[in-house]
């Protein structure tokens, strides 16, 4: 929101791995997409999460930081042209600086500043634009939360074959430079045939939403249940930052939603924050569902052995 102030504090190698990560995927702003040509950042408790998506492809990162000081988590934009200011800027220092400098990243209301600290001389600084989106009922820009959880909700495989397009994959080559070089692909069959690219230290996921899904799928229990795992902790890390979504509620619901919250409000004072959560289990119950079905698993493949 506007008049927000953040300091932080994060690794300089990471950020840079996750801006030029995240840029392949951005797209470029037209008349008719406006939105499009733009990073967004949200600060968390403990990550700096940062996505983009041309609709085609998506990709979502996350820094580790520290937090000095804050008046409130916020969300905002950088466009591309300003992102590869930041990375000309800083990628540059680590020829004169150690690799593991970090960043101070101070944010105002129209502007973030980052400096260089922790080096053995005067680091860099810059301060660029930054945009704050507008209200989640006038933002346009693709809601890339809220479009990946179903896929880390979904079963996922490393085992099987998929066809993806030339231009689909060379995004996610740029990104993989940035971690190493290795990126682990996951397929996914349900809600609709994706491929999903990880790093090794979980810093990076992305998806590719044009997919030609072919051959048969040999299971691996061990592997599917490390793959659960991964993307259930993607899915709370994503699933508060996804927009808010107008719903409507009868007489009855409403009423009794006043009086639990002015219950709460007599008890606890100040006030109180209501999570409606519909057409879908909670994380909870999708761990003792995944539970179960390893169990099944493990039993068809003893039946197998023997």
């Amino acid at each position: 929101m506007k008049g927000a102030v953040n300091e932080l504090r994060l690794s300089r190698p990471g950020l840079c791995a996750a801006l030029a990560a995240l840029v392949p995927h951005a797209g470029r702003a037209t008349p008719v997409q406006p939105h499009l040509g733009r990073i967004r950042l949200a600060l968390t408790a403990e990550s700096l999460v940062l996505w983009a998506s041309d609709g085609v492809t998506s990709a979502l990162a996350q820094v580790r930081v520290e937090i000095v000081a804050s008046s409130e988590l916020e969300v905002w934009d950088l466009s591309v042209p300003v992102v590869r200011k930041v990375l000309g800027v800083f990628r540059k220092s680590a020829t004169r600086a150690s690799e593991d400098t970090s960043l101070e990243v101070i944010t105002s209301e129209d502007s973030m500043r980052l400096t260089e600290v922790g080096g053995l001389f005067p680091g860099e600084s810059l301060r660029v634009p930054r945009h704050t989106p507008p209200e989640p009922e006038e933002d346009t820009a693709i809601d890339v939360p809220r479009l990946v959880l179903p896929f880390l909700r979904s079963t996922l495989s490393t085992w099987g074959t998929a066809q993806l397009g030339s231009e689909d994959l060379a995004p996610f080559v740029t990104s993989a430079k940035q971690f190493g070089g290795a990126l682990e692909v996951l397929l996914v069959d349900e809600p609709a045939p994706l491929v999903v690219l990880r790093s090794l230290d979980e810093a990076f996921l992305g998806v590719a939403h044009r997919v030609d899904r072919r051959g048969d799928e040999e299971r691996c229990a061990e592997q599917r249940q490390e793959s659960r795992s991964v993307t259930r902790s993607w899915a709370r890390l994503v699933e508060p930052l996804q927009r808010p979504e107008r719903v409507e509620v009868d007489d009855a619901t409403r009423e009794a939603l006043l009086a639990a919250a002015g219950e709460q409000i007599a008890e606890h004072g100040k006030s109180v924050r209501l999570r409606v959560i519909r057409d879908e289990l909670p994380l909870e119950a999708d761990d003792q569902t995944a539970e179960s079905d390893d169990d099944r698993d493990g039993e068809r493949d003893d039946d197998d052995d023997e």
